[in-house]
């Protein structure tokens, strides 16, 4: 064979690979393909129910209840309904090219098949008996891209803003966390624990004993008030338990019992009405000595905390409050 020869042969091997590189189904998107809704059917559905299931067998359903979210397997706790609506948002914003792959033999690569996922998500509109949506997502391609398949369907996409991190099917990721995130400027105080009992009013702007009576002319360490408000305001669950039972969690002799009312919204805020709000501390948790059972009043729910959370509520008295507290 001749000089020419070769390298003509050698040219057309070269061509026969870049054909079948970029005709193949690994070759990756093409960047001249328009983009489009992946699910469209999001725009107009109003979901009911949510399914998650992760890597092993963890499942986590939340469902729609009125205009809050709440989760199933905890006998309907309410969930941090904020990031569950987030979640629908970022699903209905999710843009595709053409697919990956369009084979179902490339699925166990993906790690998008039915026994073997990153996760799972399912949604359910109103009377709905099959889900609406079923995503499933898989590998990564990189920290900003996620490979994803419909269910049902052999096609896979390499999506971005929708991640396995972001639908976790852990009970934690998705419990309401906050015991206080709607309080609006406290006006009054209650506390009772072991160390006593006190109640405290704004006026004015100044913090003022209202209770015990023979405490009344007593001055407040302003700054010691704020802080205790602060502790409460920023109180978050460890994890939820589920319905209230009053002798098993301890609330029927709570360590402490911390009652708050405001009329008006936060600080530079419109006004948004008035509000009152209690926090039972109760018994320690079984086998964890560290935490201990924590419902907010009314909702017929408990959760746990950490008990370094809660010192304040636990120990505070009225001496610590006095003005003199701050230079004894």
């Amino acid at each position: 064979m001749s000089r020419t020869q070769t390298t003509l042969l050698g040219l057309l091997l070269l061509q026969i690979v870049l054909i079948v590189f970029f005709r193949s189904p690994l070759s990756g998107p093409s960047t001249r393909s328009e983009s489009r809704p992946l699910l469209p059917e999001l725009e107009a559905l109003s979901a009911e129910r949510l399914q998650i299931d992760g890597a092993s067998d963890e499942r986590i359903t939340l469902v729609r209840r009125g205009e809050e979210w709440t989760i199933d397997e905890i006998g309907g706790f309410p969930a941090d309904s904020d990031k569950v609506v987030r979640l629908l948002e970022s699903l209905e914003g999710i843009q595709v090219r053409r697919p990956v792959v369009s084979s179902s033999s490339y699925h166990d690569a993906f790690k998008v098949t039915s026994g073997d996922h990153e996760a799972r998500l399912q949604v359910w509109g109103t009377g709905d008996d099959a889900p609406v949506v079923d995503l499933i997502l898989g590998s990564s391609a990189n920290y900003r891209t996620t490979h994803a398949r419909l269910g049902g369907q052999d096609e896979v996409y390499e999506i971005q803003g929708l991640a396995p991190y972001d639908v976790q099917a852990a009970q934690a990721s998705w419990i309401h966390k906050e015991l206080a995130d709607d309080v609006g400027e406290v006006t009054s105080l209650r506390l009772r624990n072991a160390a006593g009992r006190f109640e405290l009013e704004r006026r004015e702007g100044l913090w003022q004993v209202t209770s015990p009576v023979d405490r009344l002319d007593e001055t407040l360490n302003q700054e010691s008030v704020l802080e205790l408000l602060r502790a409460v305001t920023g109180l978050r669950l460890s994890d939820a338990v589920g319905p209230l039972d009053e002798t098993l969690h301890g609330f029927d002799s709570p360590a402490a019992t911390l009652e708050l009312a405001w009329s008006s919204g936060r600080p530079g805020e419109e006004e948004s009405g008035a509000g009152e709000l209690s926090v039972l501390i109760g018994g320690k948790v079984p086998d964890q000595d560290q935490q201990r059972y924590v419902s907010r009043g009314g909702s017929g729910f408990t959760g746990t905390i950490w008990e370094t959370s809660l010192e304040r509520l636990l120990d505070d008295s009225l001496d610590d409050l006095r003005a003199e507290a701050d230079t004894e």
